[in-house]
């Protein structure tokens, strides 16, 4: 987390310029709370995946119609 913003600092001068402004503008003096976002972002997306692997193995058959197209979406 404490070396987000170095990272980024680095890589942004080869990044085009709207990304470029929007880095040095609001992700890099930010750059800690983006940290946490990303990591908060991360867990919910793991654990959504386990959640849904596990409703798939274990009650498929008795699951909708609608619910079986979202899972196979997803």
């Amino acid at each position: 987390m404490s070396g987000l913003a170095a990272d980024l600092k680095t890589t942004s001068d080869t990044a085009p310029h709207f990304y470029r402004s929007f880095l040095t503008g609001s992700v890099i003096p930010n750059a800690r709370a983006f940290a946490i976002l990303i990591e908060v972002g991360e867990l919910f997306v793991g654990v959504a995946l386990i959640a849904g692997s596990i409703v798939w193995l274990a009650r498929w058959s008795r699951l909708s119609d609608t619910a079986r197209m979202w899972l196979r979406a997803c």
